[in-house]
């Protein structure tokens, strides 16, 4: 990898380990990326806009001043993160409640956790359920959600003002644990 990509990762995406073979720092990218893809899809920019596709390009601060600009209505990196927030865990609920997707559906095929890859940069990786496990559990840990089931906690919902998405989850027997 370029010096200057790993800086980038550094500095925009918060992380230090761009082993592709490593779990860290891997919960921390894919959620800087899912709040970016639901600002850039709320805003209705095309994705190929955002960080993911080249670091130079539109990350969540410059998705917040475009926000500013063409509405008028004032908005910071902090406040438009947590819209993001909002957006993905009201998918998150939706999906547990209308399609019954827990933790079992946060893994990687069975196949990948049994075979080895045959062939690319990555030969001979299995995923490791052990150290998946382990990354999932801090994935749903900063996302405020329960480690055992991968359910938003009320806790996380009333954090991000949509209580009422948490009396959803309740009374679907999907609301995690604090």
């Amino acid at each position: 990898m370029f010096p200057e990509m790993r800086e980038a990762g550094k500095n925009i995406f918060g992380i230090n380990n761009f082993d592709t073979h490593a779990y860290e720092d891997k919960p921390e990218l894919v959620r800087y990326f899912e709040r970016e893809q639901e600002l850039i899809n709320s805003l209705g920019l095309c994705m190929f806009v955002g960080t993911w596709y080249d670091p130079e390009l539109l990350g969540i601060p410059e998705l917040a001043e475009l926000y500013s600009a063409a509405t008028g209505w004032e908005t910071s990196s902090e406040e438009i993160t947590r819209t993001a927030d909002r957006i993905f865990n009201l998918e998150k609920a939706f999906n547990l409640i209308h399609a019954g997707l827990g933790r079992k559906d946060d893994f990687p095929p069975e196949r990948c956790l049994k075979e080895p890859i045959t062939s690319g940069p990555l030969t001979g990786f299995t995923y490791s359920e052990e150290k998946w496990n382990k990354l999932l559990d801090h994935y749903y840990e900063i996302h405020g959600w329960d480690k055992n089931t991968g359910f938003p906690t009320r806790d996380c919902l009333e954090n991000l003002g949509i209580p009422e998405v948490a009396d959803d989850l309740e009374r679907a027997g999907k609301l995690g644990r604090n």
